[in-house]
């Protein structure tokens, strides 16, 4: 054993595999309470159990890679479960091969559980676990399967259970969460199901799904604070979403037939709101979360523009990357928390709303972008004592080297072009000067970024054609290389 901090659970460990190399023989170890069996099962546990066996309180079964004994998962399901009412924990790790029934209805006192099918891949094997319903003190239940090609079928669960997690193939009936009044955190990956009722779970805090074949309908329970639902394409409708009026943060991604919000405002504790991929035209409701302090709008291709943010006071971050049909924003009066706004990407964006009041704007990401910068615009900027050089453009050297990167911003206060390389600076500390000569009055020639930063020497590739705004044999009098890596 390695020096340093050493649990009881590591003893048992130890000894365990003490005897599983006939080190240690069984009768050295009279109150036995912890068995750890690796790739072989004892006999012990497969016969009906004599002495201090009767009284486990735990048991860990595992396989390894490369060397997983096909009858130790026989014997699994020979195991006389009956005989193990005290077990307390029991874990069935890196099994490959699992198949039959698991009817753990005898383990009185189990209280975890936990299930991974690993190992060797293998062909497709389906296996079904029964008997949780009655469990009265099982609270924690995982599964995990590292392969597709193991589908399993689980039960009705248990009202004692608070912690569920799923990372595998299961097929999910609509009822089996129905007596799960107990559950805090609900953890699915990868299940089958196609409609979701949480209703029931009437201590649901938080809850997590990514990709779950087939879903359309969830249904919601009104106390949760935690909510992510991503990447699952069949998704179209969220119910009870509106009234989650304890949400604390909510995060919806990749849900492409999801095209429609309810309206959150009734949402006035949520204080993390991020829909990514989605292909909605509007966040209803959005302009009524007073309590929201990070609003991410990413890629939702659909969205055109945003209402005034000007009642949100606790507001600190926007993050509208990625809206390519993003022609607008609404002003955002005196959000004197808000110190990020970012806004790359957002291809068909010319203007800036009034941000002479943002005291506390220190980041601005205009990079990507078709943002105009006009004589107003750029006294507006240079009042914002908090501001850092304005993030105008990155140049990637190799496109898939992000450590050749460098980023070009625009620093307001000194009149200067600055230059980070390897990654975007979060502090003046990281940038560097790039040019010193003032560019002020030179800047209102070119009014927007790209056609700035292309007067004064960049090299940008194909920028007529990804702009619009410089004619083609523009790019030859300035000395345009189009061969050049480089990505607005």
């Amino acid at each position: 054993m390695s020096s340093g901090e050493v649990s009881i659970h590591d003893l048992y460990r130890e000894f365990a595999t003490l005897e599983a190399q006939g080190k240690l023989m069984a009768s050295d170890m009279e109150k036995r309470v912890w068995v750890y069996a690796r790739d072989a099962l004892p006999t012990e546990l497969v016969e009906e159990p004599r002495g201090s066996w009767k009284k486990l309180t735990r048991v860990c079964i595992e396989g390894t890679y490369g060397n997983m004994n096909k009858s130790m998962i026989t014997n699994l399901r020979t195991i006389g479960w009956k005989y193990y009412t005290h077990l307390v924990i029991l874990k069935l790790d890196n099994l490959c091969e699992l198949s039959g029934v698991l009817n753990f209805k005898d383990l009185i006192r189990l209280r975890s559980l936990t299930v991974r099918i690993g190992g060797d891949r293998i062909s497709a094997s389906k296996f079904s676990i029964e008997g949780l319903e009655g469990l009265k003190s099982l609270t924690y239940f995982k599964m995990h399967f590292d392969w597709d090609e193991t589908e399993a079928y689980v039960g009705q669960l248990p009202t004692a259970l608070t912690v569920l997690e799923v990372d595998a193939v299961v097929v999910f009936e609509r009822d089996v969460l129905a007596l799960c009044t107990n559950l805090v955190s609900l953890k699915l990956r990868a299940v089958n199901t196609s409609d979701l009722d949480l209703r029931s779970c009437s201590s649901l805090q938080k809850v997590e799904l990514t990709h779950i074949k087939g879903l359309e309908i969830v249904r919601l329970g009104p106390t949760l604070k935690s909510l992510w639902i991503s990447w699952c394409e069949e998704l179209v409708q969220v119910c009870g979403l509106d009234r989650l009026v304890g949400l604390l943060s909510l995060v919806l991604m990749s849900n492409r037939r999801l095209l429609k919000l309810p309206s959150l405002t009734g949402l006035e504790c949520l204080h993390t709101l991020k829909c990514v991929w989605l292909q909605i035209e509007e966040v209803p409701g959005l302009d009524g979360l007073v309590g929201l302090k990070s609003l991410a709008l990413w890629t939702c291709q659909r969205l055109s523009k945003l209402p005034s943010l000007t009642g949100l006071q606790y507001l600190e971050v926007i993050d509208a990357y990625g809206n390519e049909n993003l022609t607008s924003l609404q002003g955002f009066g005196d959000l004197r928390a808000l110190t990020t706004i970012n806004l790359s990407c957002c291809a068909w964006l010319r203007r800036l709303p009034d941000m002479s009041n943002l005291t506390n704007l220190k980041v601005l990401n205009l990079c990507h972008t078709r943002v105009e910068l006009h004589e107003e615009d750029i006294h507006m900027l240079e009042g914002l004592q908090a501001l850092e050089p304005v993030l105008v453009h990155i140049s990637i050297r190799y496109f898939f080297a992000p450590l050749g990167s460098t980023y070009y911003g625009l620093d307001f206060k000194r009149h200067m072009i600055m230059y980070s390389r390897s990654r975007h600076p979060r502090s003046y500390q990281g940038w560097q000067t790039w040019k010193e000569q003032g560019w002020r009055e030179k800047y209102l020639h070119y009014p927007s970024v790209a056609g700035y930063l292309v007067g004064e020497g960049l090299k940008i590739r194909d920028i007529e054609n990804i702009w619009g705004l410089i004619p083609g044999p523009a790019t030859e009098f300035l000395g345009i290389d189009r061969h050049e890596i480089s990505i607005w």
